[in-house]
């Protein structure tokens, strides 16, 4: 009878966590798939042709994109709410600080989302007789294009800061490995370094796919372990 009345608040004291990892989990699945459709539309050396040619091939990607952009955005700002009721127990300013940053990246998120259907609009008042509306169309996907990998660049950055706070978490309350904090310190520092500086280096690759890998870890841990911490055997004399 005991253990009957135990399970159902052992349950509610568990919900925010496995919310939490719930929403964590799919965050990390929308954030690999922005980088999976995520494509370059234009550059500085390629001509008027080879550039609305290579636009008009890939707008159904870019749409895709930028639908997956928005979906990310709305799971970034869940999971960012539903951390906050998981960690603010434990330590609320931490909670507070790694929701912020992740509503911060989700409003980049959006923008970027924004920017890649304004440049499908514009791609469809191309008409290929008229070079000179041709050629401002070019112009303005070009740097309608340069506008979204800026805010693509600060979402990630701010996904790195968010980090940063679940590590800094982890390590002052133990209720998470104090080895996934130090990953997560070092991805949240080095994160917004790399993709601030270069973004396009091997190094802000490397970081956003371990803040990737770290959406995973942390829903596993807040869906089957939560974030009660350990306490160690007494020895009986």
């Amino acid at each position: 009878m005991l253990i009957c009345t135990m399970i159902p608040k052992e349950r509610n004291h568990r919900n925010p966590e496995i919310i939490a990892g719930i929403f964590a989990l799919l965050t990390g699945i929308s954030v690999v798939a922005t980088l999976l459709s995520r494509i370059e539309f234009l550059s500085h050396f390629s001509s008027l042709q080879d550039d609305i040619e290579y636009m008009n091939e890939n707008l159904v990607l870019l749409k895709l994109n930028s639908i997956i952009w928005f979906i990310s955005a709305l799971f970034l700002t869940l999971s960012a709410s539903a951390l906050i009721v998981a960690f603010h127990p434990h330590e609320p300013m931490l909670a507070f600080l790694q929701g912020f940053f992740l509503v911060l990246a989700s409003a980049m998120f959006c923008m970027s989302g924004i920017k890649g259907f304004t440049i499908i609009d514009l791609m469809g008042h191309y008409l290929e007789p008229d070079l000179k509306v041709a050629e401002a169309i070019r112009l303005s996907v070009f740097s309608l294009s340069r506008e979204k990998e800026i805010f693509a660049t600060a979402s990630y950055a701010l996904i790195g800061l968010s980090f940063l706070m679940i590590g800094l978490f982890a390590l002052v309350t133990r209720k998470i490995s104090i080895v996934t904090g130090i990953i997560g310190m070092a991805t949240g520092i080095s994160l917004p370094l790399f993709s601030s500086l270069i973004p396009k280096s091997i190094f802000a690759s490397v970081g956003i796919a371990v803040a990737c890998i770290l959406f995973f870890i942390l829903s596993y841990r807040l869906l089957f372990m939560g974030l009660t911490k350990k306490e160690k055997p007494k020895h009986i004399d």
